[in-house]
């Protein structure tokens, strides 16, 4: 393995110094250098692994000794893992297993929790991962190939020969330039064999949320709540009765009108009025929704991940890294930016960094943080460092911001007047060290905790709330005499259970709101797909009814598909499409109406007729290789009337993802 880590930095460091234009010759003169190479690597995936996506375990001899392989060394709880996963999901529309390519996921556990397989059940589904995954829980490829972090992407020849080793994140262009080369110059020596993949079928969620992440309050009345896996956010009364729809269903990037907007994975809320702050994480940009104007735009970020690490920009100019929460603290936004390992503030109005840096209205830069991932703390804010800061919490009297610490398993703190970094619970003494973790509380020795992702300060009763999102509960942190004591307030291991608060369960809890009479806390149990809510003073864990009502002005109209089977060779398709009408109905009528966009070349549609339930399509489809994949958008224009006589124009886009598995069988999947 020391030769190819060797030849792969000589490698990278050569292409990236030269000439764009001589790339391509760069890449083929080391594709033939390692072809050339006289050693194999032992891959051999033990027979107690799990794995996931496929219908059995995958042995690397029978299965994969003929392809392209690129394993991509990973643990789900590693925002730089994440980073990468868009370049794989590129080279997987780019190039099938019939042409030779296939991706493995090696699931590389770094805290105890991500070794649980329901765990990474739940990550490859939040995630959208659908390549082969094994669960190599016990890290036993990891130290055979000598793998030092995460992520690592091995690239495998035929026969097990080591091609490149790509370590870290930044690689995108490189990758999809090597893999394309490599393709290439192995043509006749790969096979075209399919394998037995079997993705989880996205699983049905019985409540209304799916994979939530943080929460905030709007006012007295209000709630918002990021319903991260439906990339939507939601504002809802104390009762959880849903009041505004905010983007959704599915991904993407775009301002506008409440029901047009598109986010993707929003995580961190901050409100004030009408006004409601977005950490869009995966779209790498801070957004303002107006509820009043009804608009959502852009303050932050162009929707790529950035690499910068001091900021200065202004508005949309500048580029972000996968901010994760938020926190406002007068006329500024604080970020969590876990992709930078930094704190960094948004200005919403004029003012100055620290009393001395002007810096203009929609100035976003750093405040804290050197960007390494470490658990530095010092005086100066330039020189202490983060592990992948991923909660917000404000303590007015104490004039800090407090910070879940993800990667380092720690709580910290940031002295607004000067950005000075001190611990306050949980990490190693060596800032170097990420792997001090665990679940102790102060009483019974150094207090530990296991990747916390939420903090929630109370300033009625001066006490400090942490999701121990890992550990899967909620410890209390409080100031004494010594420092800060630490203890389990509720939770008792994973689980999804409500009762008395040490016999509660809950599911990688990520966001917490402490109610300002300091008698309550709602939870957002990620993994439950739900919110809880805690009596501190009841000492009782109960659920918060989140819930679409008959006068939810933006509840979304749901769908489903069928499926059919069709000759590979292509075919007719009929396409039976079920509106799911709840509190409405269509106006008897009314000049009901539906259009498909511009199909792609080959397919063909009936005319459409006039819109009713079910929706039949009538389509025809060319020839489909397995692994085919073809989105296709329907847009409808309904008239609803409600039970009360309120009668209203809908706009409804449906879209449909064809994809042809390696039988004949095509499915097709409705988002609407």
């Amino acid at each position: 393995m020391e030769e190819l880590t060797c030849a792969s930095l000589y490698f990278i460091e050569k292409y990236k110094t030269a000439p764009q234009e001589d790339g391509g010759v760069i890449i083929e003169e080391f594709l033939d250098q390692q072809l050339g190479a006289e050693y194999n690597l032992d891959v051999t995936f033990s027979p107690e692994w799990e794995w996931f996506n496929v219908s059995r375990p995958l042995e690397y001899a029978s299965d994969l000794d003929d392809k392209l392989v690129v394993l991509d060394f990973f643990t789900y709880c590693c925002i730089n893992c994440l980073h990468v996963l868009p370049s794989l999901h590129q080279l997987e529309r780019d190039h099938s297993i019939e042409d030779g390519l296939v991706i493995v996921g090696v699931h590389s556990a770094k805290f105890e929790n991500e070794r649980v397989s329901s765990n990474i059940a739940a990550a490859l589904q939040r995630y959208d991962i659908a390549h082969p995954v094994v669960n190599d829980a016990q890290l036993v490829l990891w130290r055979r190939l000598e793998i030092a972090c995460w992520p690592t992407l091995v690239i495998l020849g035929p026969g097990c020969r080591p091609l490149l080793l790509l370590v870290g994140e930044g690689h995108s262009a490189l990758l999809g330039r090597f893999v394309s080369a490599a393709l290439r110059r192995l043509r006749g020596r790969l096979g075209s064999g399919s394998l037995p993949l079997a993705p989880a079928a996205r699983p049905p969620v019985a409540r209304p949320l799916r994979f939530p992440g943080k929460l905030c309050r709007l006012d007295a009345r209000r709630l918002v709540l990021s319903d991260s896996g439906h990339h939507r956010l939601l504002v809802t009364d104390n009762s959880g009765a849903v009041l505004h729809v905010i983007g959704g269903p599915t991904a993407g990037f775009l301002d506008g009108k409440l029901g047009e907007s598109k986010f993707s994975s929003p995580q961190g809320v901050a409100a004030d009025g009408d006004v409601i702050y977005v950490a869009d994480t995966e779209n790498h940009a801070i957004r303002k929704v107006d509820l009043q104007a009804g608009l959502v735009e852009t303050l932050a970020g162009t929707g790529q991940r950035g690499d910068d690490l001091e900021g200065g920009g202004v508005g949309r100019a500048q580029v972000l890294a996968s901010p994760w929460d938020l926190c406002l603290v007068g006329d500024r936004l604080y970020l969590a930016m876990a992709g930078s390992h930094q704190i960094w503030a948004l200005f919403l109005r004029d003012g100055t960094l620290f009393g001395k840096r002007p810096c203009p209205a929609g100035t976003c830069l750093r405040v804290a943080g050197s960007g390494q991932e470490e658990n530095r703390n010092n005086s100066y804010p330039q020189r202490a460092a983060f592990a992948q800061p991923s909660g917000l919490t404000w303590d007015a009297a104490g004039a800090r911001l407090l910070v879940a610490d993800s990667e380092s398993s720690s709580v910290r703190q940031v002295a607004l007047a000067d950005g000075a970094v001190r611990a306050v619970v949980g990490g190693a003494r060596d800032p170097t060290n990420l792997f001090e973790f665990g679940d102790v509380d102060s009483a019974e020795g150094p207090a530990r905790l296991q990747h916390p992702l939420g903090v929630a300060w109370s300033a009625a009763d001066a006490a400090l709330y942490v999701a121990d999102t890992y550990n899967h509960k909620l410890k209390l942190v409080l100031a004494d005499g010594r420092g800060f004591s630490c203890r389990t307030l509720a939770g008792s291991s994973r689980g999804d259970q409500t009762g008395p608060l040490l016999e509660a369960q809950f599911n990688e809890p990520g966001g917490l709101l402490a109610e300002p009479a300091g008698d309550q806390l709602l939870v957002a149990d990620t993994n439950n797909h739900c919110i809880k809510r805690v009596d501190l003073a009841a000492g009782t864990v109960d659920e918060l009814d989140v819930r679409m009502t008959r006068d939810s002005p933006d509840r979304p109209t749901q769908a489903v598909t069928s499926s059919a089977t069709v000759r590979s060779a292509g075919g007719a398709i009929s396409l039976s499409l079920e509106v799911l009408l709840s509190g409405v109905s269509l106006t008897e009528g009314a000049p009901h109406s539906w259009r498909l966009d511009q199909l792609p070349s080959g397919w063909s549609a009936a005319p459409p007729g006039p819109f009713s339930v079910p929706l039949t399509v009538q389509l025809h489809a060319p020839p489909l290789r397995s692994g085919d994949a073809v989105r296709l958008r329907l847009h409808a224009q309904l008239f609803l009337c409600s039970p009360a006589g309120l009668c209203f124009p809908r706009e409804l886009t449906f879209e449909l993802l064809v994809e042809a598995r390696p039988s004949t069988r095509v499915f097709y999947y409705s988002y609407g």
